[in-house]
């Protein structure tokens, strides 16, 4: 998962298959592009995928953090090293948005990069999420303020995004 080059768009690439989302007129345009280009891409291969109930307790972001961290932990990872994650379920809100950074705009925050194209929250959303943790790379491929970046495949509207923010509901895998 990524962004587009020129931060113009947001990239997930999913079993294989790349697509990108872009702004166009603040409508979401999402296309697999296997020529698209990334500012910023972060990946890994997993070969199989290991599954554990997010408890029903956890349903914050910062408590989804915690429980990740130690699950992973208690599997065996090194979680000093980024490490990848998918959340399949229903979450009771997603903020989410596309980035469409303006051509010459050298001032970066974080709610610019939040507001500058199509963004939303979508609430009662049964959907599949693909993250990386990492305790090392604030500001890097995460926020300053969280251990992970997290996309978004919102079946309903054909959408792929980044994720600022969720709370999750029970039965997430």
């Amino acid at each position: 998962l990524g962004a587009v080059a020129g931060l113009k768009g947001e990239v997930l690439i999913w079993d294989g298959q790349p697509w990108v989302a872009s702004a166009s007129e603040d409508q979401i345009v999402l296309q697999s592009d296997p020529e698209a280009e990334a500012t910023l891409l972060v990946a890994s291969q997993v070969e199989d995928w290991q599954e554990w109930p997010v408890p029903r307790k956890v349903s914050s972001q910062a408590e989804f953090e915690t429980f990740l961290a130690q699950t992973a932990e208690d599997a065996g990872l090194d979680v000093k090293q980024p490490f990848p994650f998918r959340l399949e379920g229903r979450f009771k809100t997603l903020a989410w948005h596309v980035v469409d950074w303006k051509e010459g705009d050298m001032e970066h925050t974080c709610e610019k990069h939040k507001t500058t194209g199509p963004h939303g929250v979508e609430t009662d959303l049964e959907t599949q999420l693909l993250g990386f943790h990492s305790l090392r790379h604030h500001r890097i491929f995460t926020h300053h303020s969280t251990n992970i970046h997290v996309h978004a495949w919102i079946d309903d509207s054909d959408v792929v995004a980044h994720v600022d923010g969720l709370i999750l509901s029970k039965g997430v895998i």
